[in-house]
């Protein structure tokens, strides 16, 4: 069981991905969210009040139609996203890498997708809006490649595997995994 996401599993597109959190496994499905248009090898990855904000993110990958696939977790407060996996080709030989996300609003911040909306835009030919895991945060992106040349997936990870520091007097509730219930 990972601690972490497993990037390079997680980019084939399981049915499932397990990892730990708070000491306790956490199952999330695997659940398509929509297509989407990939135009001239690239995608945006941003906040979707900042998607033009943004650079591209050039895939080495044909134009074309992609599936989207969320990993979702069955919480008692309602389903929470995991992760977004858009896989292009079947993995073969996977070298994981994480992009850099280039923004005009904090430059100095390009090692993940800085969210303030609690949503994420995946976008190219066509914009897809998803809520992103727990809400705000500043989240990796990586891409995996095949022989390292050619674009296998792109994995937009929330990070549920760490537990946030609420801090004490706060007037959160936390429930066994560490997440706020009231």
């Amino acid at each position: 069981m990972s601690r972490r996401l497993p990037y390079k599993i997680a980019g084939t597109a399981p049915k499932t991905i397990e990892f730990v959190r708070n000491d306790l496994t956490i199952s999330t499905s695997r659940v398509l969210l929509d297509e989407v248009r990939v135009v001239g090898r690239s995608l945006r990855v941003a906040d979707p009040a900042w998607v033009d904000e943004v650079a591209e993110l050039r895939i080495n990958i044909e134009d074309g139609l992609y599936p989207v696939y969320a990993y979702e977790w069955s919480h008692r407060l309602g389903p929470i996203t995991a992760c977004v996996i858009i896989p292009f080709v079947r993995p073969r030989w996977t070298t994981t890498c994480r992009l850099r996300i280039f923004n005009d609003i904090r430059p100095d911040l390009t090692k993940g997708l800085i969210v303030d909306s609690g949503e994420i835009a995946i976008a190219s030919g066509n914009q897809i809006v998803l809520r992103s895991g727990l809400g705000d945060g500043y989240y990796p992106v990586f891409e995996n490649r095949n022989f390292g040349v050619r674009t296998q997936s792109v994995v937009i990870d929330f990070k549920l595997y760490e537990s946030s520091n609420y801090g004490v007097g706060h007037g959160f509730v936390l429930d066994e995994y560490g997440i706020p219930i009231t």
